[in-house]
């Protein structure tokens, strides 16, 4: 598979599928943008969410999980869903000639999750965002039923947010850990 092209795809894929949620939901606040993947197959898709819905689903407890978690946002799956079946279905098929490899698996899935941070870092740093939204956005990408290492994190984090995003993530993420260790 070419990797180059595949990230042409994905980077052309996640434009569409920010502008899709952006000009569609004119009403909507939208702060946050991820490309997700999942753990045990190839399933890249956008995910984003909004202000107001945030504020919808989030109490004071939880409320900067809500603020920072893909996977419970409004906009999860949505824009584009044409063009990441199409990556997906080349990715399926990559995946389906070394179907008994677990090691090749997982090492083509950490290039494709590679190349999808590359889109976002390339797209933050053309302001594709910014120029959009004329604000800075949460930028994150994400392994669905998987928890990447603390410093894998971080760096992705680091990687595509400005200081705000990335100081309030990190002390978010410092004081659930913090609770998670009372907890026990």
């Amino acid at each position: 598979m070419d990797f180059n092209e595949l990230k042409n795809k994905i980077a052309q894929s996640t434009k569409q599928a920010f502008l899709e949620i952006y000009t569609q939901n004119p009403t909507q606040e939208i702060y946050s943008f991820a490309l997700c993947n999942n753990d045990s197959t190839i399933a890249i898709h956008p995910s984003a969410n909004s202000v107001e819905f945030l504020s919808q689903i989030a109490d004071e407890d939880d409320f900067n999980y809500y603020k920072y978690e893909p996977s419970e946002w409004k906009f999860e799956y949505k824009g584009a869903e044409i063009l990441f079946k199409e990556i997906n279905d080349l990715c399926k098929k990559a995946v389906d000639l070394h179907d008994d490899d677990e090691d090749w698996f997982y090492q083509f899935q950490n290039k494709i999750n590679e190349k999808c941070i590359e889109v976002l870092e390339d797209l933050k740093n053309e302001d594709f965002f910014r120029k959009t939204t004329n604000q800075d956005l949460f930028l994150t990408f994400s392994v669905t039923d998987d928890d990447f290492n603390p410093k894998k994190q971080e760096e992705i984090i680091t990687r595509l947010n400005n200081d705000f995003y990335k100081e309030d993530y990190f002390k978010w993420i410092k004081s659930w850990a913090n609770n998670k260790k009372r907890a026990l």
